[in-house]
């Protein structure tokens, strides 16, 4: 979103239109140029212009860890308050397939809390309520504001994490095509 300005600066004449949800695009009913969501959910007939990578780490405040050596290891983080995103449906990386693609099979936090939106997981980990998986487009520049970090070296690469779609049968407009070589800049074309 904070990119978004740019497009703005770059074509002032073309007004974007933005539609968010949780739900797959083959549930939105209503009509869109560009479509964007997490690659592997249900997309149906739309076509796939092209996919992005990403990261998938953890986070949480400066505040939470006060006083603890970073990073921590994998067996330290076991023992943190975990905060969970559950989607549904189920398209979601969570903890225990994070710790798996690190090589550890056993997923025992103390404490944890569940979340079902991922904007609200990631205000509760700025807020200090504990340690979140994090996507590095999305809490990039909360870390470089300083108001998460990385508590862990480990990260897990998603070479193509972000799917860019158009809608079938929808026309060719210069807005959307201006929008869509933005965007393949900005998430820079797989």
């Amino acid at each position: 979103m904070p990119q978004l300005a740019d497009f703005n600066r770059r074509y002032p004449e073309i007004e974007i239109q933005l539609a968010t949800s949780t739900r797959p695009i083959t549930e939105f009913s209503g009509n869109f140029d560009i479509a964007l969501q997490t690659n592997g959910r249900p997309s149906g007939s739309h076509r796939l212009v092209f996919t992005a990578e990403d990261e998938i780490f953890p986070v949480c405040s400066p505040a939470y860890l006060k006083g603890a050596s970073t990073p921590l290891s994998l067996n330290a983080l076991l023992n943190q308050r975990l905060l969970h995103h559950h989607a549904e449906p189920p398209d979601w990386l969570e903890w225990d397939d994070w710790f798996r693609a690190m090589g550890h099979f056993e997923l025992s936090s103390a404490e944890s809390a569940v979340f079902d939106s991922y904007p609200l997981l990631l205000q509760a980990a700025v807020a200090g309520h504990g340690i979140a998986l994090g996507w590095r487009r999305t809490t990039q520049r909360l870390i470089e504001n300083g108001e998460l970090i990385r508590p862990v070296v480990e990260s897990l690469p998603q070479h193509d994490a972000i799917a860019l779609y158009t809608r079938q049968g929808a026309p060719q407009r210069p807005g959307s095509e201006a929008l869509l070589g933005w965007l393949r800049e900005v998430l820079g074309e797989q």
